[in-house]
């Protein structure tokens, strides 16, 4: 009976040793002072230590230095008062890597109720806490994305409504037989403030939603840089001066140099920098200008505004990402144009960044790759003139809206012009073969029975000299260069501004003409 009983015994104790040595967790015996005394094969496999490396050793030599001083005594008063701990360790391998351990720490007690050893062991638990921690990261980023694209969607009601309340509100009042013509006057320029709004703001929508579809062709021209960026300035500098802002430019190019790339796309990222330039500066400098590389032009826009913060700088260009998405910020826009800036660099190639400080201004700079830039000794060609003078020139409106016709009728007449309304595009063709004398063409695109593009086309056989405008309400990046490619000569985008086309009109008619 006693040797069957201590066959038992050793049986058990071979199984009790065999499922240690073949675990698939660290276990390890230390003394009461933790010097090791006994660990399996799978402490090795984890920490990379052979037994006779650690034998005898603390089991500090695995610590991380992750957790405090009081973390360790929490543990030791634990396991010293007979208890057993449990907790998540960080610790260090041989090789430097570091591993999270599940671990449990159990006292072993003598017959006489007196520790002697503590056991350890400790589960791998790296890849899962890898997992929780990017479970939780992605959660957040999904709040945080839920977040932004709330503020986003209210910011474009606000953008939206806010304007045409104005619009919509002032038309109203107009109405009103009391009122002075200064007060008319006035009412009118807030109805064009914010009519222009309301225009912005949709623009930036639709160009923001042509970026992330991948709609937007890049259509590269040679064009001579420095009239084409001054001219861009000179529509800047009304709104400096309204707000005491110094504008200053910088090219580096005394030569006259062209560009081979996209000059409307290089328009609108510059536009995009110098509106946000005057909307954060509320006096100071702006300082623009571009400058060469090796192998591109560096465009840049300073400023002496308010700055940005540090932690927001580097997700200003993200899509639905404000640096301040607050009902008490104090300025106006759909907040797209910086993430419309990336876009459009990206697809010209280059690259954009910013510099800033809270306080002290920012400055941001892009690049649109330019190997070998050109000189040209010229001046560029002069735009195509009519050849038909005449005292009271004959223009054709091709346009099949009533509202738009009869803003244009107006303009003409007050400007001195006779007009004949063409409803689609066939007609617009046929006036041209009837009228000889017609001096020019202000063509829709988008018209019954034959659009604009085919009338122009159809009118170009004839009539290869006779100026065509188109006059659309296709204004996305890359319609002007259709246009002009069909055989248009110019482009006035709708809504059409008066100003710019009785400059227009003076300009292909070849006479002074009334506002």
């Amino acid at each position: 009976s006693m040797f069957v009983d201590r066959q038992r015994a050793e049986e058990r104790a071979n199984k009790l040793s065999r499922s240690v040595e073949q675990s698939s967790v660290s276990v390890a015996i230390t003394n009461k002072k933790g010097e090791i005394e006994y660990v399996n094969p799978f402490f090795t496999k984890l920490t990379g230590y052979s037994f006779e490396e650690v034998k005898g050793k603390n089991f500090r030599i695995l610590k991380s230095g992750h957790h405090s001083k009081a973390f360790y005594k929490e543990l030791w008063d634990t396991i010293l008062s007979g208890n057993d701990w449990n907790g998540e360790l960080l610790n260090r391998k041989k090789n430097g890597e570091l591993y999270w351990a599940k671990s449990i720490v159990t006292p072993i007690f003598n017959s006489e109720g007196i520790i002697t050893n503590f056991l350890s062991i400790k589960e791998d638990i790296t890849e899962l806490k890898k997992m929780v921690e990017e479970l939780v990261a992605a959660k957040e980023k999904a709040q945080e994305s839920d977040r932004l694209k709330t503020a986003f969607l209210n910011n474009i009601s606000h953008e939206i409504r806010t304007p045409l309340n104005g619009i919509l509100g002032f038309s109203e009042v107009l109405i009103s037989d009391d009122l002075s013509a200064d007060d008319k006057q006035s009412i009118l320029e807030h109805v064009q403030r914010s009519s222009n709004r309301l225009m912005n703001t949709v623009m930036d929508y639709i160009d923001m939603a042509r970026i992330v579809s991948g709609s937007i062709e890049v259509h590269k021209k040679e064009f001579a840089l420095k009239p084409f960026f001054e001219k861009i300035v000179e529509k800047t500098r009304p709104f400096c001066d309204s707000k005491n802002i110094s504008l200053v430019v910088d090219c580096q190019d005394n030569l006259n140099s062209t560009l081979h790339s996209d000059s409307e796309l290089i328009e609108k990222i510059l536009n995009h920098l110098l509106d946000n330039a005057v909307k954060f500066s509320k006096d100071g400098i702006i300082k623009c200008g571009y400058r060469f590389q090796n192998d591109s032009v560096e465009f840049f826009v300073e400023d002496t505004g308010k700055g940005i913060a540090a932690n927001k700088l580097e997700t200003i260009f993200n899509i639905f990402t404000q640096e301040d998405y607050s009902d008490t910020r104090n300025h106006e826009g759909s907040g797209l144009g910086l993430s419309i800036s990336k876009g459009l660099v990206d697809l010209l190639g280059g690259t954009i960044s910013a510099i800033s400080e809270v306080g002290t201004g920012s400055a941001f700079m892009f690049t649109v790759p330019c190997p070998r830039p050109k000189i040209v000794d010229e001046a560029p060609p002069a735009e195509v003139q009519n050849n038909v003078v005449a005292t009271k020139p004959l223009i054709v409106i091709a346009e099949d809206e009533e509202s738009n016709y009869m803003y244009l009728q107006i303009v003409l007449q007050k400007a001195g012009c006779d007009f004949l309304l063409a409803k689609n595009g066939k007609e617009a063709v046929e006036f041209c073969i009837q009228h000889p004398e017609i001096a020019l063409v202000l063509m829709d695109i988008k018209m019954p029975v034959m659009s604009g593009i085919e009338a122009t086309k159809r009118i170009r056989e004839f009539r290869p000299h006779l100026p065509i405008i188109a006059t659309t309400a296709y204004v996305q990046t890359g319609d002007k260069q259709r246009f002009i490619e069909a055989g248009c000569n110019g482009y006035l985008p709708k809504p059409i501004i008066k100003e710019t086309l009785l400059a227009l009109l003076n300009n292909y008619c070849k006479m002074p003409l009334k506002s």
